[in-house]
């Protein structure tokens, strides 16, 4: 290989070679941030025993439907230990978020963990850098934390033997120190604590059936299975183990165990089986995106080679008669391409280093380039080999075939127009290409917005929430009316969930005419009666719950919501009686209010999910306050809101999320989808564009004499522009006409995953083309508005 043959020839096309390296070099950032994004999903709960690692699902069975949940009550993992063959380890875990305040004299900081048994530390190869996994639980009141949790609380000094005190009062002793939990996986944790002491926690509130029943599904059991164990085998042993333990009438619950790994990426199921997708899908698409970014970049490359091959061949008749072969000629155009092809790889890998912390800060992650992974660095040469060959081989291939006898009789040119097709076929790809992205990100946003902007059917603006402790359970009628008192707080109230999100639910719920065939899933939910007001759930029928300590008329009052009282047919009013389990009701719950239906879980939902309320706050952690703020200065009514905490906690934080915030997570993958496809469709037209530049410069060039003629006989500057600008406006609206189908096709199968979803609309569509067309044309005009401007004497003379 010449390289100084080939900078010589690079740097002798000083704007053709710029236009290559920037494009090309744009095209692998591009492709290599992508593709170090699919890498940190794909090796999602990648850890050593993961082929051994899997979640219990349960498949329930509500009337005709059937739901998968990855929960397990109590009771189960001893038996699948102890009777299960091929099941080496079971681990219980419990975290929801878990969010629990720990303190050390003074210092109070919040920290997420979880609770779990000791096998955890076997089946996930945690690494201890104090302590040991076999004495790690031992302790009466045992407390296993991170590195930075240690450094957080005790800086340097030995954590060991340390105790911090947890919100619910009790000592914890710090028995061992590990490593910092995989931020890419399922476990994210600073502290654990033994399982049992969670069962503990329960029973002291009251739930003495937190232990042993097998019906109260609570928690997530992982398991381990022997290196022999056949998965197929395992799951035909645990299918039906609910059932005889329960010992009840068969009620179409199913045990199954899922394949960690595919947690994340295929962890989708519909009718109680995985559907084989999911996540896996954006996945896909944005591995495709980096694929095609790639190939616009070169597909640049092959365009101005082969626009400037008339300038070459001349060179290759020459040289061809002075005895230089084919192979000589394909190798040294290889050549140039590679030396190309190693400068864009050297300047996108200076723009990987200065765009990986902005794009993770886009993603959330924390990806690097690893300067010493080999997979990296042999991914970025491989791309840099594929890029050489593929953007340089046809220009080659092309240039090296022309006979020599008529090249120098200057027939080769004819030849010129066979690569006309080519480059508009190229072209046309291009723009079709980056037209869908933007077709696709258009509806990506629209669908995002017709979503965030739909009635909740509960008022979530200017309301934030904050863990309840005992203390403000214990003062909360005091509290609230201090609140008010501040004259920034409109109403505040309980809930032991976060509305947003409701957790808890069950099955086998009767009532008066109920028909057997009907047994919904019904979410149910404890809270103070000035909830429902302070989120503004209007009521339909009847009447609020009444203070707590106010004496209520009715026997064990609940409030339903629409798509219950439908359900439940004539019952379904004020007065109406519900309860759970078989019988003839003896304890049944009586129905004091309806209230108008409201979106959770699910924000695509189209239809309500039935709700019943219960007037229940007490002797629990689980509690979650929400206080309503007036319409102001939000900052100003923080400091006021956070002064009245005080005083019941003083050395409590404030630790606040408002419900909007909370809301936006809902959408936080779909978003990232929109904003990454926006990001990429925006670089694809500035890549297509670099080359539709050249390829208009190129054009202006060849054509200099004709145009300066074209003036002399009285050719305005718009009429040059038409000249130059015409074929490839048409090449961009074939392109347009590609897209159409091509988008909506994509868009149609993407929106079927949504119940609440835009309707195609054709102006999406014609937006896109004229925002495409428009850049094009732009592009276009800057080279064929210079052309048309100048002197058309120098034009004519320049040949």
């Amino acid at each position: 290989m010449n390289i100084r043959q080939s900078l010589r020839i690079i740097f002798r096309n000083k704007t053709y070679s710029i236009l290559n390296i920037l494009g090309l070099a744009i095209g692998i950032t591009c492709a290599s941030l992508i593709l170090l994004w699919v890498e940190d999903e794909v090796t999602y709960n990648d850890f050593p025993k993961q082929k051994q690692l899997y979640a219990l699902y349960q498949n329930q069975k509500y009337g005709d439907e059937v739901r998968t949940f990855k929960v397990a009550p109590n009771p189960l993992a001893a038996a699948l230990k102890e009777e299960v063959t091929g099941i080496r380890n079971v681990t219980r875990y419990s975290d929801n978020g878990t969010k629990c305040l720990f303190a050390l004299n003074n210092k109070m900081l919040y920290e997420t963990g979880a609770y779990a048994d000791s096998s955890i530390f076997s089946m996930l190869d945690i690494e201890f850098i104090k302590g040991n996994a076999k004495t790690a639980f031992d302790a009466a009141y045992p407390l296993v934390i991170t590195e930075d949790m240690a450094s957080r609380f005790f800086g340097k000094d030995n954590p060991i033997g340390q105790t911090l005190k947890k919100d619910n009062g009790e000592e914890y002793q710090i028995t061992a120190v590990i490593k910092n939990s995989k931020k890419n996986s399922e476990f994210t944790f600073n502290w654990l604590i033994p399982f049992q002491q969670r069962v503990k926690d329960f029973i002291a509130t009251g739930w003495q059936s937190a232990e042993t029943h097998w019906g109260s599904n609570w928690m997530t059991d992982y398991v381990e299975l022997d290196a022999s164990a056949d998965i197929n085998q395992v799951n035909a042993q645990i299918k039906d183990l609910l059932k005889k333990k329960r010992n009840s009438p068969d009620d179409g619950t199913t045990l199954f165990l899922y394949p960690f790994n595919k947690l994340k990426l295929y962890g989708e199921f519909k009718d109680g089986y995985p559907t084989g997708t999911g996540y896996i899908r954006y996945v896909r698409l944005f591995f495709w995106i980096a694929v095609v970014i790639l190939v616009i970049a070169c597909i640049n490359f092959m365009n101005l080679s082969t626009a400037r091959s008339q300038k070459r061949v001349l060179e290759v008749g020459v040289r061809k008669t002075f005895g230089a072969s084919r192979l000589r000629l394909i190798w040294q155009f290889i050549s140039e391409s590679a030396v190309i092809t190693s400068l864009s790889l050297l300047f996108a890998i200076l723009f990987i280093i200065v765009l990986l912390p902005p794009f993770n800060h886009l993603t959330e992650k924390e990806l690097s380039l690893g300067l010493t992974n080999p997979v990296h660095w042999i991914g970025l040469l491989s791309v840099g080999v594929l890029c050489a060959f593929f953007a340089g081989s046809y220009p080659a291939f092309f240039l090296s075939s022309f006979p020599p006898i008529d090249v120098l009789r200057k027939l080769a040119t004819r030849g010129g127009g066979g690569t006309d097709w080519l480059r508009k076929g190229l072209v046309t790809f291009q723009f079709t290409v980056s037209l869908t992205l933007i077709i696709c990100t258009a509806f990506i946003y629209l669908q995002i917005q017709h979503t965030k902007n739909r009635s909740l059917g509960m008022d979530i603006e200017q309301v934030l929430t904050l863990g309840a402790n005992q203390d403000i359970l214990d003062h909360f009628e005091p509290l609230k009316q201090e609140l008010l008192a501040t004259g920034v707080v409109e109403n505040a109230g309980l809930s032991d969930q976060m509305m947003i999100n409701l957790w808890s639910n069950g099955g086998n719920w009767q009532w008066q005419g109920k028909p057997d065939h009907i047994d919904p899933l019904i979410s149910h939910v404890r809270t103070s009666p000035e909830l429902l007001p302070t989120l503004d759930i209007k009521l339909k029928e009847g009447r609020y719950f009444v203070s707590k300590n106010a004496k209520d008329e009715a026997d064990s009052p609940i409030i339903i919501n629409e798509t219950l009282a439908k359900l439940m047919g004539d019952e379904g009013r004020v007065g109406g009686r519900i309860w759970q389990g078989q019988g003839n009701g003896e304890y049944p719950l009586t129905i004091i209010g309806i209230v108008q239906d409201f979106v959770f879980n699910d924000m695509y939902k189209m239809k309500g999910e039935p709700v019943l309320f219960y007037n229940y706050y007490g002797n629990t952690s689980d509690f979650n306050l929400f206080i309503r703020l007036k319409p102001g200065n939000t900052q100003d009514a923080l400091k006021k809101v956070e002064s009245v905490l005080k005083k019941i906690d003083p050395n409590h934080p404030f630790e606040y999320e408002f419900m909007d915030e909370q809301f936006n997570q809902k959408f936080k993958s779909t978003l990232l989808v929109g904003k990454l496809s926006g990001l990429f469709a925006v670089l694809a037209i500035f890549i297509s564009c670099l080359g539709l530049f050249g390829l208009t410069a190129f054009l202006a060039e060849q054509r200099t004499k004709e145009i300066g003629i074209r003036k002399v006989l009285g050719a305005s500057v718009l009429n040059i522009v038409e000249l130059l600008g015409r074929n490839f406006m048409m090449l961009i609206a074939i392109a347009f006409i590609i897209a159409i189908p091509l988008g909506w096709w994509i868009m149609h199968r993407w929106l079927q995953d949504y119940e609440y979803r835009i309707d195609i609309n054709w102006w999406i569509f014609a937006g896109s083309g004229l925002l495409v067309l428009l850049i094009a044309m732009l592009t276009v005009s800057f080279q064929s508005i210079k052309a048309a401007t100048a002197n058309p004497v120098k034009s004519i003379k320049s040949e």
